[in-house]
C-alpha cells in the first residue's frame, strides 16, 4: 500500500475517536522491544493524544495472546489480533512471512483524521523503532485539535504465549541491552556504528523509564 491509502475497515472500526491514528505493529507477545514499545507508547498516550492523535497496536497473535498482552502490560489501547495477516496487515504492507511461519513487520504508521496514510517508517531490525518525538512531530504537523477523553478499552485476561516476554523480566532485560551496547560501543570502529548503538542503548533505557512511570501510575490508579 502506497502512502495515502486508505486505512482498513479492520482496524478502522477498532477507533475511538475522530483524529488522527498512530498505527503500531507488534511482532508477538514473545518480543521484548516490542513489548518495551507499548510500554512506552502506554506511557506517552496522553502527548499523543494532546496532539490530536490515539494509538492502535495490531500484530499477528491470535485473540487470546492479544489479550493477554494488553493485559500483562495495562495497555490503554486497542491491541488488535491479524493472526495471518488478511484482514489489515498484508494490505498495508506490514506482513512479514519470513519468520515464525508469518508476523508483523515492524513499522509505525500515521493516518490522518480522513483515514488515509499520511506517513510510515518501517524497522531495519527488532531495535529499529521511531523515537516519540519524531512521530509527535508528524503528528502534530497535522495540525488537528487535542482529542477529548478516550473510552476506555476492555482488558481481556486472555491466554499467554508459552514464550511470552514476562513482566518481571523486564528490568533485567532492558538494563542488560543497555549496559551491553554502551559497552560493545568501545569496540566499534565507524561513527556510523557508534552512532546505531548509542541509540540502541538510549531506546532500552526509555524504555525502562517509561516501565518505571506506567508501574507507578497503574498501581496509583489500582
Amino acid at each position: 500500500m502506497s502512502q495515502g491509502g486508505l486505512l482498513p475497515e479492520f482496524v478502522s472500526s477498532a477507533r475511538r475517536a475522530e483524529g488522527a491514528l498512530l498505527l503500531v505493529t507488534h511482532r508477538g507477545d514473545w518480543c521484548p522491544f516490542c513489548c518495551g514499545q507499548l510500554v512506552a507508547l502506554a506511557a506517552d498516550e496522553g502527548r499523543f493524544t494532546q496532539a490530536g492523535a490515539e494509538i492502535i497496536a495490531i500484530g499477528a497473535d491470535s485473540r487470546p495472546r492479544s489479550d493477554a498482552l494488553a493485559t500483562t502490560w495495562g495497555l490503554p489501547f486497542p491491541v488488535l489480533a491479524d493472526p495471518d495477516g488478511g484482514m489489515a496487515l498484508r494490505s498495508l504492507d506490514l506482513w512479514n512471512a519470513t519468520e515464525h511461519g508469518g508476523i508483523a513487520a515492524i513499522g509505525a504508521l500515521v493516518f490522518g483524521a480522513d483515514g488515509r496514510e499520511q506517513w510510515r517508517e518501517l524497522g531495519r531490525d527488532v531495535a529499529d523503532r521511531p523515537d516519540h518525538d519524531r512521530l509527535l512531530a508528524v503528528v502534530s504537523s497535522l495540525r488537528l485539535p487535542p482529542l477529548g477523553p478516550l473510552p476506555a478499552v476492555e482488558l481481556a485476561a486472555g491466554e499467554a504465549g508459552p514464550e511470552a516476554f514476562p513482566a518481571w523480566a523486564f528490568d533485567a532485560y532492558f538494563n542488560g541491552a543497555r549496559v551491553a551496547t554502551a559497552a560493545l560501543r568501545q569496540r566499534l570502529v565507524t561513527e556510523d556504528d557508534r552512532r546505531e548503538a548509542r541509540r540502541v542503548s538510549r531506546l532500552a533505557a526509555r524504555y525502562l523509564e517509561a516501565w518505571s512511570l506506567w508501574r507507578t501510575s497503574s498501581e496509583a490508579g489500582s
